[in-house]
Parts: C-alpha cells; sequence; structure tokens
C-alpha cells in the first residue's frame, strides 16, 4: 500500500505475474493512519480478501493492527521511533485477542484481572511478593503501590508487540516483498505518466489513475503471454 494515490498491489511468490488491485486518489491532508481499514473492506467486499498486508510505517499503528485483525487480515509493516530499551507490554505474554495477560518477561502469571478505570483498558495483577523480589523489577513497567499492577488496551498491547517483532530478521526478511510496490510506483509514475497528470479534478484525476493501472497490468499479462509463446514446446516447464 502506499502514497497519496494509495495503491494495492498482489504479492504472492506463486503468481504467475503481479497485479495493483487497489487504487484511490485522495488529498495530502487525508491521513494514511485512516487508510488501511478501507482498504481492507474494499477488496473484502470485491471478493479479494487478502491474508495478510504488508505496508509503510505511515499505515500501521496498534489501533491498525487490531482493526485489520478484526477484518481478518494480518498488518504488516513497521512502526516509526527507536527500539524500546526498557521492557514494554510488547515482552508481555498474551491471549490472541490481546485481553488478558498470560504472563510476565519473568514467567509470572498475573493472580488477576479487573477493568480498568481507563475506558478499554483492563488491568492485569501480580502478587506484590513475587514482584518485590525479581530481577527485571528496575527494568519493568509494572506499577507498584498498594498492589502491583499494569494496564493495557489490545491497541498498546499491538504496538508493544510490533515494536519488538520489528526488530527481529525474520520479520525483516519478511517485510522485504513489500518493496515490489516501491518499483510499481516507480514504473507508474516514470512510464505510466502517473507523475505528471493533465487532468484536473478529483473525479478526472481518479479516473484517469485508473486506466493507468489498468494499462500497467494489462502490460504485464501480455507480457507474461508473449514469454509463454516464445518458449518451446519441448522445453521444460518451471516447477
Amino acid at each position: 500500500m502506499e502514497g497519496e494515490r494509495r495503491l494495492g498491489e498482489t504479492c504472492h511468490p506463486d503468481n504467475p505475474f503481479q497485479v495493483s488491485d487497489y487504487v484511490k486518489v485522495e488529498g495530502a491532508h487525508h491521513s494514511d493512519q485512516h487508510a488501511s481499514e478501507p482498504f481492507h473492506e474494499d477488496l473484502i467486499n470485491r471478493g479479494y480478501k487478502p491474508e495478510t498486508t504488508y505496508a509503510d510505517s505511515a499505515y500501521v499503528s496498534g489501533k491498525n493492527i487490531v482493526a485489520s485483525r478484526d477484518q481478518g487480515v494480518a498488518l504488516k509493516g513497521p512502526m516509526s521511533g527507536v527500539a524500546p530499551r526498557r521492557l514494554t507490554l510488547g515482552h508481555f505474554e498474551f491471549n490472541s485477542e490481546r485481553t488478558q495477560m498470560i504472563r510476565c518477561p519473568a514467567g509470572e502469571a498475573p493472580v488477576r484481572h479487573a477493568p480498568s478505570k481507563t475506558e478499554g483498558a483492563m488491568n492485569a495483577f501480580f502478587a506484590v511478593e513475587r514482584c518485590a523480589t525479581c530481577p527485571l523489577r528496575a527494568h519493568c513497567p509494572v506499577r507498584h503501590d498498594q498492589c502491583s499492577y499494569i494496564s493495557f488496551r489490545p491497541t498498546d498491547v499491538a504496538t508493544g508487540q510490533r515494536r519488538c517483532e520489528q526488530e527481529t530478521d525474520e520479520f525483516k526478511c519478511e517485510y522485504k516483498i513489500r518493496s515490489g510496490i516501491e518499483a510499481t510506483n516507480s514504473q507508474l509514475k516514470n512510464k505510466r505518466g502517473l507523475g505528471r497528470l493533465r487532468v484536473r479534478g478529483s473525479p478526472a484525476v481518479t479516473l484517469t489513475a485508473i486506466f493507468k493501472v489498468v494499462a500497467e497490468n494489462v502490460w504485464r499479462m501480455v507480457k507474461h503471454a508473449l514469454s509463454i509463446m516464445k518458449t518451446p514446446a519441448n522445453a521444460p516447464a518451471k516447477a
């Protein structure tokens, strides 16, 4: 997913060629943070629900990760900012809905949960005596007053988990697949003229952008068809 011209493209390695399946033109005042949910909704309504969406960091937040999960889509992308130096919610273990904490980084399970005064948040309480002797206490976000507890919302948990996840080699390797849309964006701007349109007004700009994206898709289809036609009949097929 990319830009003020919001572009979506398939990226499955088994596809003979990739196609752009979403294009939307919006003004510069529209925030990228509000784009992922309608993007998924559009694809789902057209019967093209993705399993995973790889997006630029501008589209990724804890809120969007949770909203995408509710749509049945995994939103993958890094968050801006530096890696955490202390323990965060991302180092705690939660259930898949991020509504219940299973255990802390030291392996301790909460003794109970209770709704927080903060709307939509939950408190997880730990045994005070266990926290008092914990070797991670100095770096832990658990609060210590009359009781030991930590508050969390699913969006906060998603944010913490992503900030930890994006530092791993596994995440970085998987996310490389998104680079393909950068090449597509460059092709559309430089070869299809999407960078300098000769029309003005939202309807005309949108229609022109759609035509140029369709032209790129057709070019890829024709290129693939020609490559098949040029392949000798007795040539071994690719696995």
